[in-house]
């Protein structure tokens, strides 16, 4: 494919999300703010907008389901693991597993790689988390999405900062 031709394709592909969004209702668009469960978007059918359905995935595309009804998975070396390894194209290879993974489990988008620096040894989500270095964390996590991007499926990089007051993983201790 020429550069002429990417071009003109995403040119395409602007006015068509351009004219798909003229014609969203104020409730429509509302809609799209929020989601229809805890791992999936609303649908638009009307316009031919699909459902987006989402994942967790720093160790491994869950699915949508938490409990007994959880589909199977791989399960990859957790994000600080990754992070002792120094190594940029291992953790693309685990991207792109992670990628082939969604596809697997028709994700759409898979919620990581996790980018909050290690401040803490004792920091309740420190695993989840690629390293105390800012530079090795950014070089890592870019191979990750590059990786489940590959598969053409997206990425929410997620917990940019400072996330270390955790209590029990889903609260703060002040």
């Amino acid at each position: 494919m020429t550069e002429r031709s990417r071009n003109a394709q995403t040119a395409q592909g602007e006015t068509r999300i351009a004219q798909r969004l003229a014609a969203l209702s104020l409730e429509e668009k509302c809609r799209l703010l929020g989601g229809a469960s805890t791992w999936r978007t609303h649908a638009i059918p009307r316009l031919g907008i699909p459902a987006l359905k989402m994942s967790d995935g720093p160790n491994g595309v869950r699915g949508e389901s938490l409990g007994a009804n959880r589909t199977p998975g791989i399960n990859i070396p957790t994000s600080i693991v990754i992070g002792a390894s120094w190594d940029r194209s291992l953790a693309q290879e685990l991207g792109v597993l992670l990628g082939r993974e969604a596809r697997r489990k028709s994700v759409h988008v898979v919620l990581a790689p996790t980018v909050n620096l290690h401040r803490t040894p004792i920091g309740g989500r420190t695993f989840e988390c690629l390293s105390e270095d800012p530079e090795l964390s950014a070089q890592l996590a870019a191979a990750i999405v590059r990786g489940v991007q590959s598969n053409a499926v997206a990425v929410t990089v997620k917990v940019w900062l400072a996330k270390r007051l955790q209590k029990m993983g889903k609260s703060i201790d002040l």
